[in-house]
């Protein structure tokens, strides 16, 4: 184990790497687990107020300045943003969410999970800006930063979080000559285009078979998953290639809110429950009658249900066929 020591090289001729503090390792296989990191605001943004969340140091630091925070500015409506702020209400903060898009979890959720969004964070009394951005930042004496936003508005806040994603970390993979395209390339048993190397986890891009193409997740039980299919083909141990669904949760307060697969790829919706209220379920099937997708509200017994039948390749439950409405995704 080499702690604190960064790969800077892969001499994939000689099947060694070379590190920071001048040694070099051999290798018969290789794996590239480099994960991922923030997304980085403009430069012209720096700002010793802004805050992430992506290490158990971030989270201490932020529940620090939590103490003493009176307004807290979210910059990004994913889950990070979200459960940051149920939090931040929770502990007396008042919170301003700024979301460059028309709707939260745009990307993992649906037009019914975004509109719940909207309303439960507002009635839980965050003012949320959506189809807005950040202009600029600017300090002040009392330590405070001035948001400014596209609108030309400025708030004063506390704190800043940044919460606008994350970027593949595939520098070293790209250097070496291996296959990216927004995230380390590999196939349905983790290997790369060099025989000698494999990747897993949230620096790569997989293909997921139920879905027709490749992908690149955001899912720890997914980068689990195929980080044990990897291990055994490296190994040369038989194992079954890796084509989940990724699946994510979050916790909002008093709500539990699950994501599967892609819901934006559906061409037709079946909704279990009222999505004006606070149970409900969504399953997107595509043209081809295939579930791509479900998103659930205070739902967790459903979702548990469809992702053993998933496993078990059976289909969607007869029982939650039998209480859904059939619309097609535009509706």
């Amino acid at each position: 184990m080499h702690l604190g020591v960064r790969v800077t090289t892969i001499a994939r001729d000689d099947r060694c790497l070379t590190t920071d503090d001048g040694n070099t390792i051999r290798y018969d296989r290789l794996l590239l687990a480099t994960g991922s990191s923030p997304r980085p605001l403009p430069k012209t943004m720096n700002n010793s107020h802004v805050a992430h969340l992506r290490t158990a140091a971030h989270a201490v630091d932020l529940r620090r300045k939590f103490r003493s925070a009176r307004h807290l500015v979210i910059v990004g409506g994913g889950y990070i943003g979200l459960e940051v702020a149920f939090s931040a209400r929770a502990r007396g903060c008042s919170v301003t969410m700024v979301e460059v898009g028309p709707s939260h979890l745009g990307r993992t959720g649906s037009a019914a999970l975004g509109s719940w969004a909207l309303r439960t964070l507002e009635s839980n009394g965050v003012d949320v800006r959506l189809n807005t951005s950040i202009a600029a930042l600017s300090g002040s004496a009392d330590e405070k930063t001035t948001v400014h936003l596209s609108d030309n508005e400025g708030i004063v806040a506390d704190v800043m979080l940044a919460a606008i994603g994350v970027l593949p970390n595939c520098q070293i993979a790209t250097s070496a000559g291996l296959a990216t395209d927004n995230g380390i390339v590999v196939d349905a048993f983790g290997r790369t285009n060099d025989p000698a190397i494999f990747a897993a986890g949230e620096a790569t891009r997989y293909p997921i078979a139920k879905l027709g193409g490749s992908f690149r997740t955001e899912s720890w039980n997914a980068s689990r998953n195929q980080a044990i299919v990897a291990a055994k083909s490296m190994a040369g141990l038989p194992t079954e290639a890796f084509d989940e669904l990724p699946w994510n949760w979050s916790d909002l307060g008093r709500h539990s809110v699950q994501c599967l697969g892609m819901p934006a790829m559906g061409t037709k919706r079946l909704t279990i429950g009222d999505a004006a209220g606070d149970e409900w379920m969504e399953i997107f099937l595509d043209a081809r009658e295939t579930l791509v997708g479900c998103v659930t509200v205070n739902q967790s017994r459903e979702m548990s249900k469809l992702r053993r039948a998933l496993v078990k390749e059976s289909g969607i439950p007869a029982g939650l066929l039998q209480r859904a409405n059939i619309r097609p995704t535009a509706c």
